[in-house]
């Protein structure tokens, strides 16, 4: 009778745990001086790293990496809370470059002059230059999941590529943020944006504070339960 019971006790666990859908592990981020790309930009680029921004960013390295540990693992682990929708992959090398070329998604590459006393007199906040690594880690996160620009989105379609790219973007960091109660990191992320010379992102952050960030993120639920299911159909075939 006890073995029974115990069977039945085991079963009756396995059913219910199926209708619990366990919360997707936060991938875990590790940051690195891109030295090899810089010794390239300054043999190919011809680009002056000055080794003074070398020693200040080496010298913070750790800080940085131990201020993301805290603080950008909530601003992953909320995205994927408030989209229902994981990380691709379970960890992210992110590399922190002092060449002239602009932060990229492909490859997951940061620029970091702008974060040095050394190179500017007024540096960027440690939020805000977070805010930048979790920017790129939202383009890799958002490739290939972004619903196409129709139905209610679709006044949108129009516009450049640019400002399409970052509307979803946009969305989810204004949500990640107000969730976190980071408003004031906040405010500063969308200045420093809307002080680029190019002025697509001013663009998509002016329709995110108009038109809300909800609709945005209500369509990538939306996109990803419909990926969701082709998924599983594809695996019953």
């Amino acid at each position: 009778m006890t073995k029974w019971l115990l069977i039945f006790s085991i079963c009756l666990i396995g059913f219910y745990s199926n209708g619990v859908e366990a919360a997707p592990a936060t991938p875990e981020v590790r940051i690195q001086y891109a030295k090899i790309f810089d010794m390239v930009c300054t043999n190919k680029m011809h680009y002056n790293i000055k080794p003074v921004w070398r020693n200040e960013l080496l010298q913070r390295l750790p800080s940085i990496q131990q201020a993301w540990n805290q603080e950008g693992v909530k601003l992953l682990n909320t995205t994927q809370n408030l989209v229902h929708m994981p990380f691709r992959m379970p960890s992210y090398l992110v590399s922190l470059t002092l060449c002239n070329f602009p932060s990229m998604s492909q490859p997951l590459l940061v620029n970091m002059r702008y974060s040095l006393k050394s190179f500017i007199k007024k540096p960027l906040s440690l939020p805000v230059t977070l805010s930048i690594i979790y920017h790129e880690l939202l383009h890799v996160y958002l490739d290939g999941r972004t619903p196409p620009y129709a139905g209610p989105l679709k006044k949108y379609a129009h516009l450049s590529w640019v400002v399409r790219q970052h509307l979803f973007l946009f969305a989810i960091q204004k949500a990640v943020y107000l969730k976190l109660g980071q408003k004031k990191e906040l405010k500063a992320i969308i200045a420093m944006d809307q002080s680029l010379p190019d002025k697509a992102y001013t663009k998509a952050w002016n329709i995110v504070n108009t038109d809300g960030y909800k609709p945005f993120i209500l369509a990538l639920e939306a996109q990803n339960h419909k990926l969701s299911i082709s998924k599983d159909d594809a695996y019953r075939k």
